[in-house]
């Protein structure tokens, strides 16, 4: 991965920013789209080259408006793409962290949209809601029907045009990440929200240590095209007709505590070497680095054994109201 210098770019080259339309926008790096399609392997390498088409190179942005991190050219992934993620077992998890801090917002008999449903585990939740799922994926989508869950192949644009005002709870889990334009996406689930109503938005946190995990191939495009952190989060309150209720982080779980602390121990190496924070690093240096920090990370992981000392996991969750319209008087 190679830094840029922003002083040698026109303004005009920039993209804006796909959640707030900003031209105030920074090129911090750009990344090989070889490098990416490599990190796959051998079985899906030339499946992962094929979306990226004919660019060369995948820039990372940040929004100095926003706050949000965007990759450009925006390469979201296609079908077959995610058709071939889900022959691992743990692409669509029966259970996630933001299912549980979720559910403590939505009433029983809530009328309920989720966009992006996968398989419909979390409708499994909410038995006793009005329930509707939307889903990209087609074979994701004859899970969720299969348990008899009314799931939709259909963007929540095209719902949004017939069912304006139709929920009391809109709710997406790990999308948000997913979309090329995350502002047209918002728009859309609050034309399906009723006034008044909660949109609940699940996305990985680009404030714990995810943001210094390098080589993170499912972090990056064709898989995720934007990062989110808290200021972001705050940051959508002041473009659209919503307020904030509650941003809640989980505590890292055990299947991730091991490569939490990892990359916190090589966090701590690289600032000690005065080593620039890379999204992708192949060199000798890092894998050395790695090794040194795995065997850190193996002395002390006892500690963070214990809920009171867990870091944050990789996984924050967002609920917003909104807004009534005023009645004028």
């Amino acid at each position: 991965m190679e830094s840029v210098n922003n002083d040698q770019l026109n303004q005009s080259t920039k993209p804006i920013c796909p959640l707030c339309g900003s031209i105030n926008v920074f090129q911090k790096s750009r990344i090989s789209t070889d490098q990416i399609s490599e990190m796959y392997g051998e079985v899906r390498r030339d499946l992962v080259r094929n979306e990226f088409k004919e660019a060369s190179w995948i820039y990372v942005y940040n929004c100095g408006n926003c706050y949000l991190l965007f990759f450009d050219p925006k390469v979201p992934g296609s079908p077959a793409f995610y058709e071939s993620l889900q022959s691992f077992e743990w692409y669509y998890p029966n259970d996630k962290a933001e299912y549980e801090m979720a559910t403590k917002w939505i009433p029983l008999t809530a009328r309920v949209l989720e966009v992006g449903c996968g398989a419909g585990w979390f409708a499994k939740k909410l038995s006793n809601s009005q329930y509707i799922g939307l889903e990209y994926s087609e074979t994701a989508a004859e899970m969720a029907r299969a348990n008899g869950y009314d799931v939709r192949t259909q963007s929540v644009q095209e719902h949004s045009y017939a069912n304006k005002s139709a929920y009391q709870i809109v709710c997406a889990f790990q999308v948000l990440e997913h979309v090329p334009d995350p502002g047209a996406f918002i728009a859309a689930c609050l034309d399906c929200l009723e006034p008044g109503g909660l949109l609940i938005y699940a996305v990985p946190s680009n404030d714990c240590y995810l943001k210094y995990l390098q080589n993170d191939y499912l972090n990056l495009p064709p898989h995720h095209i934007t990062r989110w952190q808290d200021n972001t989060l705050e940051a959508i309150t002041k473009m659209f007709p919503i307020s904030l209720v509650s941003i809640e982080h989980e505590n890292v779980s055990d299947i991730h505590l091991r490569t939490c602390i990892n990359t916190m121990m090589k966090r701590r190496l690289d600032l000690l070497l005065h080593r620039s924070e890379t999204i992708v690093d192949h060199s000798l240096n890092y894998k050395l680095l790695y090794r040194f920090s795995s065997v850190l990370a193996r002395c002390i992981l006892e500690i963070f054994s214990d809920a009171v000392f867990r870091p944050r996991g990789h996984t924050v969750i967002a609920v917003y109201r909104k807004q009534v319209p005023s009645i004028p008087v």
